[in-house]
């Protein structure tokens, strides 16, 4: 899921009088660790080691460098928990026609498979609406950049490790019914800004998994479901939408697992009197080598048009290399070029970048990584390809220590460090790496990108799910176009709003790859 990359402009009158105030830092800006030789900011915000517990929110307090700023917070309480979600992870960013800017992220691990917020006051970010789909695995959310709609990726809810759910006092035989026989219910939603108690419709309950599920955002209080389009076997792993010369594409990518048996898809939203509708534009089966890769962990599409070229384009993310298509005819995508780190693989994200830097455009790559055995983290890629045919890398960066991931009481581990999505502002590259936090680092030099900040959430939700806050995490960053305000959501802890202050860089460590 992604947006086209935003470009950082004058901050608004607001942040200009202090509104923007550092979140609570620890950090000496200018104090080096002497075991490793590393600026203390970057020992102190990777905590490792049998005695941290990853899960342990009271671990992770104050690691935020002094340059990211907290402008503010909301902790998403929903409606059908009275809690904080958990699982919050990717998300989007759109602004509608009367300007009001929403935010919303999806749950990968409760019923509530999307949270709407109002951004618009950054100072005062406020929930706003939620949608059920309890009998789906949501394993990605976005909206469109006008607000309109939001899209959902649905796996089929037989992976969600629990049954069939009902709605709420229906009888456990009523989808045995008779065929013909409609529901004898009606399900029922609270306003959580005005009490108000509004009817919604049963198909939050159907199992849409696997497929695209695209909801109304029209009143981002009640959102309501608009169309669905299967996607099999198991669903898409990742939805995106584009805004692009009048018309609104959106983009599923279906890992099936096997490299073989995964695509893309492309669609163009339809408006009518009955909401949006989902048109099919065409299908990309994955390319790759047929022996050369057998599994597929991740893929994923951004369609930007090629800032040289001028031409519609796709760059691919297909887990074993980039794969760059022409799709200046969306129904008759075309091949361009691939790149692969050797046989490295795990390619997660792509993100091309909106300008030109010295005649040339440059595109982000970035891993998916559990925890390797030589490097800290997985590798971002920079690429030059300002000939879309003949990409080259250029430069690539991970976070600058080697930790062990799994912690105290078995925390961590899995892709606790692992970089997922990034976004850039000016010459800045922000990367969300899961528990790591969030990244700033310098590419005003492109082929030699540098570490120059970090932000850890370390907000507690005043109700966590479960009833225990978790330790952090950032899958995702999108930053407004407008007012350079950084928008992250904490795994389990809400919506941030940030700014991040490039002209006060903390001093940068010695690169992996140069000290290496």
């Amino acid at each position: 899921m992604r947006v086209p990359i935003l470009i950082l402009t004058l901050l608004g009158s607001a942040l200009a009088a202090g509104c923007a105030t550092p979140p609570t830092s620890n950090v000496n800006a200018a104090s080096i660790d002497p075991e490793t030789g590393l600026p203390e900011w970057v020992v102190r915000g990777v905590p490792a080691g049998e005695d941290h517990d990853h899960d342990d929110p009271m671990q992770h307090l104050g690691l935020s460098t002094p340059n990211f700023h907290e402008v503010g917070w909301d902790p998403l309480i929903t409606d059908r928990y009275g809690t904080s979600a958990t699982g919050m992870g990717c998300g989007g960013t759109g602004v509608t026609k009367e300007g009001r800017k929403l935010a919303l992220v999806h749950t990968i691990a409760t019923e509530v498979s999307l949270i709407v917020a109002d951004i618009t006051d950054p100072a005062h970010p406020q929930k706003l609406g939620e949608y059920l789909m309890p009998n789906a695995v949501i394993w990605d959310a976005t909206i469109t950049p006008d607000g309109k709609h939001a899209l959902v990726g649905a796996y089929p809810f037989a992976l969600s490790g629990r049954g069939f759910v009902l709605p709420p006092n229906v009888p456990a035989g009523t989808f045995g019914a008779p065929s013909g026989q409609s529901f004898p219910f009606q399900l029922q939603f609270r306003d959580a800004c005005t009490g108000e108690t509004k009817n919604a419709g049963a198909e939050q309950y159907l199992p849409f998994g696997p497929g695209i599920v695209m909801i109304g955002l029209q009143d981002p209080k009640d959102p309501k479901f608009e169309d669905w389009v299967t996607q099999p076997a198991i669903g898409p792993h990742s939805v995106s939408a584009h805004a692009i010369d009048g018309h609104v594409y959106v983009s599923s990518s279906v890992t099936n697992l096997q490299h073989e048996a995964s695509y893309y898809s492309f669609f163009e939203i339809m408006e009518t009197p009955a909401g949006g509708k989902l048109v099919p534009l065409s299908v990309i089966e994955v390319p790759g080598h047929p022996g050369l890769t057998v599994l597929n962990g991740h893929t994923d599409v951004y369609l930007a048009k090629h800032p040289v070229t001028r031409k519609l384009t796709a760059w691919l993310a297909n887990w074993d290399a980039t794969y760059i298509y022409d799709m200046s005819d969306m129904k008759m995508p075309k091949q361009l070029s691939e790149w692969r780190d050797g046989n490295a693989g795990s390619v997660h994200s792509t993100l091309p970048l909106t300008d030109l830097r010295n005649g040339k455009h440059y595109t982000i790559v970035g891993q998916e990584v559990g925890e390797p055995k030589d490097l800290p983290s997985g590798w971002l890629y920079i690429l030059d390809d300002t000939d879309p045919t003949k990409p080259q890398e250029v430069g690539r960066w991970t976070i600058p220590l080697k930790v062990p991931w799994r912690g105290a009481n078995n925390s961590g581990g899995g892709l606790s460090f692992s970089p997922h999505y990034f976004a850039v502002q000016n010459d800045t590259l922000l990367v969300s790496n899961y528990h790591g936090g969030l990244w700033a680092v310098d590419i005003s030099d492109i082929t030699h990108p540098d570490a120059i900040g970090l932000f850890v959430p370390d907000k507690i939700s005043p109700k966590p799910y479960g009833g225990k806050a978790n330790g952090p995490g950032i899958e995702d960053v999108l930053i407004d176009p407008d007012t350079g305000i950084i928008t992250v959501w904490g795994n389990g802890s809400g919506v941030y709003q940030l700014t991040f202050d490039a002209a006060s860089p903390m001093v940068k460590p010695v690169a992996w790859q140069d000290a290496h």
